[in-house]
């Protein structure tokens, strides 16, 4: 019980460095990676920004650029109080699109009771009219950049920005709540791991505790991502279901240190 209990500090104590050290180094260069994949990659053209003025999208699509500015709601899939202007390569303005609603659900568009400016005219069309897009609703909805790329302070300043403009946090918070958690976790894996090391017969053959270890792995790997599945579709609040999982490995691992403790 004494080595277990070791053992356990030691992991606690490397899940603080690997927070207060590791973590913000490997943002950083994360950060870095994404910067020079831009310049390689042609997903530069394609750029989503939140202001004080709502939602800022530029978009290219047959060699047209398209900027628009829009406000929206996150609780259903429409972006309100739209305003799409399409220009050419050398931006010269073709024409601008004016709705109230527009629903982005797909990567297809649908643009709702559109009024078209167009050389110098107003035109106010009786149906709908379909835009292509590279985004749609989830895309709008996600942080742009990777959440593994900004280090704590990024995070909390990401969470506000997005509160001050009506977005969702869940995403931001469950990352959070993954990384704070992480020492505690750690612990809790090696307290399971030496307990079944310790219930396992010294003749069983080293394939027998490779595969055990797989086995678990992949079990507790998918309890989490069950209960952040959970957390992000509002089945069950966002801290539950960070903090579920390691309660009921906890309770497992509590047991077996009790039966270790009365041989």
């Amino acid at each position: 019980f004494y080595l277990i209990k070791l053992l356990a500090f030691c992991s606690f104590i490397f899940g603080v460095i690997v927070i207060t050290l590791y973590y913000p180094m490997s943002s950083k260069l994360k950060f870095f990676y994404f910067d020079i994949k831009n310049i390689y990659s042609e997903d530069a053209k394609y750029l989503k920004h939140y202001s004080g003025n709502g939602l800022w999208i530029k978009d290219e699509i047959d060699n047209e650029i398209y900027i628009i500015s829009a406000s929206s709601d996150n609780k259903d899939k429409f972006l309100k109080n739209v305003f799409i202007t399409k220009f050419d390569n050398n931006f010269n303005i073709i024409e601008s699109i004016s709705s109230k609603k527009v629903d982005v659900s797909l990567n297809e568009w649908v643009i709702e009771n559109p009024i078209v400016f167009k050389n110098n005219k107003q035109i106010q069309l009786e149906k709908n009219i379909s835009l292509s897009s590279h985004f749609n609703f989830d895309k709008i909805n996600k942080t742009f950049r990777d959440l593994n790329s900004l280090n704590l302070f990024e995070l909390f300043n990401l969470k506000r920005e997005n509160m001050l403009l009506g977005y969702s946090t869940e995403e931001v918070d469950l990352h959070f709540l993954r990384i704070i958690s992480l020492p505690v976790y750690f612990s809790i894996m090696v307290i399971i791991s030496a307990i079944i090391m310790l219930n396992i017969k010294r003749d069983k053959p080293y394939i027998f505790h490779v595969l055990i270890g797989i086995l678990l792995s992949v079990i507790i790997y998918y309890i989490n991502n069950i209960f952040s599945i959970f957390g992000l579709t509002d089945k069950i609040p966002i801290y539950l279901s960070v903090f579920f999982p390691i309660i009921f490995l906890s309770i497992v691992s509590t047991i077996g240190l009790v039966k270790i403790n009365e041989k």
